[in-house]
């Protein structure tokens, strides 16, 4: 019988950051960073959300797909649940394979401050990387935030945009009925048979028959090459088959 692995509906914060909590200068005075943890922390996600200005660079290595009620484009790093095949033993990432930003963020990310209606910084307290150990680097040195800190602060916002920008496209998807719900039936090198389910595509036939008026007005959006970056992504299934063989 084949294994069946749903892709998971996305949200914000599940499952990456299990205690988020604001960056305070008082709270986090002594709290350190260790930039060498490497991606342990992602061993299990195999569906990772992306943004627009991801496309072009996750096309190369992951299928891209939409996934959940608000069509979240995802790069798929797996084909069997919670093993992410970028990610061996030891942390490290598949050398030579894009990482996409929503683990580059990590562990730092943004909070919605909903009383003043902004973005604030936080961070995930049960990190690995605010362990104490050598060389590691401070947030803060007395009340100001160092550098770290503010370098973090700018991804983020750079991240937060592109994800809005993102939620425009996907609408825009949803909008004009190209999403279709697709099924996938894989075979691995050594027989084993995975079923992939809760995802969808762009119905390619669907897309070339646009009117030309919604062609014209998604040039000027900068969203075909988006489609097609999308559909390109969808042959590399093979990789993810090749990389579960190792």
């Amino acid at each position: 019988m084949a294994q069946t692995t749903p892709i998971p509906p996305q949200a914000p914060l599940n499952p990456l950051f299990a205690q988020p909590v604001l960056l305070d200068s008082q709270r986090h005075r002594d709290l350190t960073y260790n930039p060498r943890c490497g991606y342990g922390f992602a061993a299990k996600l195999t569906a990772i959300p992306l943004t627009y200005a991801e496309f072009h660079l996750a096309a190369r290595d992951y299928p891209i797909v939409f996934a959940g009620p608000q069509a979240a484009p995802v790069a798929l790093l797996g084909l069997r649940n919670e093993r992410n095949l970028l990610v061996d033993t030891n942390g490290n990432w598949r050398a030579e394979r894009y990482i996409p930003a929503y683990l580059q963020q990590y562990p730092f990310l943004f909070l919605e401050d909903r009383q003043n209606g902004q973005f604030v910084l936080g961070i995930d307290e049960s990190a690995e990387h605010f362990r104490p150990v050598e060389g590691a680097e401070p947030l803060f040195a007395g009340a100001a935030t160092t550098p770290l800190v503010e370098k973090a602060a700018d991804f983020l916002s750079g991240f937060h945009a592109d994800h809005q920008t993102t939620q425009v496209f996907t609408q825009g998807l949803l909008d004009s009925g190209l999403l279709i719900e697709r099924h996938a039936d894989i075979r691995l090198n050594d027989g084993e048979q995975i079923s992939i389910d809760n995802f969808r595509i762009v119905d390619e036939a669907a897309f070339n028959a646009l009117p030309s008026k919604t062609i014209a007005d998604w040039h000027k959006k900068s969203w075909l090459p988006l489609v097609y970056f999308h559909l390109q992504s969808l042959g590399n299934w093979s990789h993810l088959i090749d990389w579960s063989s190792n």
